[in-house]
């Protein structure tokens, strides 16, 4: 049953990185909708061309991701 078990949570963690996705997309058509899409929700700087190619649902420019990424990794 370990093999169901392991099914079970790899479907669960999928379900997980879905959610957060669809969570990201929408709160970027919201900063579409209210004209601040393309800027830090951190800082309020232009984030980089590049950058949003890379992932058009980013809501940081590098230098606060870098930041939340920081304090995500010392919980």
């Amino acid at each position: 049953m370990i093999s169901g078990n392991l099914a079970r949570d790899a479907a669960d963690e999928l379900v997980y990185q879905i959610q957060r996705d669809l969570q990201r997309v929408d709160a970027a058509l919201e900063r579409i909708d209210t004209g601040l899409y393309g800027y830090c929700v951190g800082c309020g700087e232009e984030i980089e061309m590049n950058q949003l190619r890379a992932d058009p649902s980013t809501s940081f420019c590098l230098s606060c991701n870098s930041r939340v990424n920081r304090r995500a990794s010392c919980k």
